[in-house]
């Protein structure tokens, strides 16, 4: 058997389990190594197959965890269209989308309804595609995490339709269409006083892009509470301390990049300011990685001369060196409910205009004792 028929047989095989349930939604598939013991083949034959599945929409990669079955291609889901939501993210290897759609899968299942997953990997015509071909395809409704700013005209259209919707991060401002989010205003104003009250005064604030502290609700949220606190302990704001990834960067999936890289030319360009920040509050954890090699490059330490702060508790926050102090959001929560009020809009009632929950921030080893 050549190469091509071994990794075709791979996914067929694969395929095939998946429509039977050997593997549900939600799960994790055996590691990359036991797939190759299985079938006697090289590791690589086996990511040729991996990667198909992922790009029909089958697998998700989440970095440290493993390969997650994110849509099971079952022939119940295509006979009975009415009964599949549908769910579109930015990224289904971002952990906190990974961590939304397993809330979203397991309520859905809880009620009957199968998952159709659209990743739009942050591109706005790939948004617009997969909700056109999933509205198209007679789903009951949508679940997304949108790309900031981008469709909103399509939404509304499909709104006027009769579509139900719910977005999540991102609140379109469209009456009709429920918003769930955590209130990370609140959690990054609270972060930057308890990094005041550590006697901190120069903290920089790290961003995707500069137009994201205008276009992206939750970007714009943590920004705003940023300042506040900032303002109310008469620290004077300095834009030199905000900095981006930039557009090229901003684009990309952070595992495609490297962690290790991700965060670093950004962390890097702070560090050189006249007057470097003596902490820096992170929009996400996988920018943690490269900011602690920029620094540690820089022979300075964490937390002793610089204290981080990241969002969203990641799963190797933990692995770091020291260990990331972060603010976790309530992502399955989040899933959870938006598949409750999605159903409740196709069986026909209300929903909440806004549902805001509370974000958990989670004291580790990057920031000082008495944060």
């Amino acid at each position: 058997m050549n190469a091509a028929a071994k990794y075709k047989n791979i996914y067929d095989t694969l395929v095939r389990e998946l429509e039977e349930g050997v593997f549900p939604v939600g799960s994790c598939l055996p590691t990359e190594n036991e797939l190759a013991e299985r079938f006697g083949v090289s590791r690589q034959t086996v990511l040729k197959a991996l990667d198909l599945l992922k790009n029909e929409g089958f697998l998700t990669g989440v970095r440290g965890r493993g390969t997650f079955v994110i849509h099971s291609g079952g022939a119940p889901a295509r006979q009975e269209a009415g009964r599949q939501l549908a769910f579109i993210c930015s990224y289904t290897r971002d952990s906190f989308d990974h961590e939304v759609f397993l809330g979203f899968e397991a309520e859905a299942a809880r009620n009957n309804y199968a998952v159709a997953v659209g990743n739009s990997a942050g591109d706005a015509l790939r948004e617009a595609e997969h909700l056109k071909r999933l509205h198209g395809q007679g789903t009951a409704g949508v679940a997304l995490l949108p790309v900031p700013s981008a469709n909103h005209d399509l939404i509304f259209e499909l709104h006027q339709e009769g579509w139900p919707i719910i977005c999540l991060d991102h609140h379109y401002g469209i009456e009709g269409i429920p918003y769930i989010g955590s209130d990370d205003r609140k959690a990054a104003y609270e972060a930057t006083l308890r990094l005041i009250a550590e006697g901190r005064r120069r903290i920089g604030f790290l961003t995707d892009t500069f137009d994201a502290l205008e276009t992206s609700f939750s970007v714009r949220k943590r920004y705003a509470g940023y300042r506040e606190a900032l303002r109310e302990s008469g620290i004077e704001f300095r834009m030199e301390l905000v900095q981006e990834l930039g557009v090229v960067l901003a684009s990309c999936s952070p595992a495609d990049v490297g962690l290790d890289i991700y965060g670093y030319q950004a962390a890097h360009k702070l560090l050189m300011t006249p007057e470097p920040p003596d902490a820096i509050l992170l929009m996400w954890d996988e920018l943690a990685p490269g900011a602690l090699n920029a620094i540690l490059n820089s022979r300075l330490s964490v937390p002793e001369d610089i204290e981080l702060v990241g969002f969203d508790d990641d799963n190797f926050c933990t692995l770091l060196n020291p260990p990331l102090t972060t603010i976790r959001r309530p992502a399955r929560r989040m899933g959870e409910l938006a598949a409750q009020q999605l159903i409740g809009l196709i069986d026909g009632r209300a929903a909440a205009p806004e549902t805001i929950l509370q974000d958990q921030l989670i004291r580790r080893g990057s920031t000082g004792p008495r944060f």
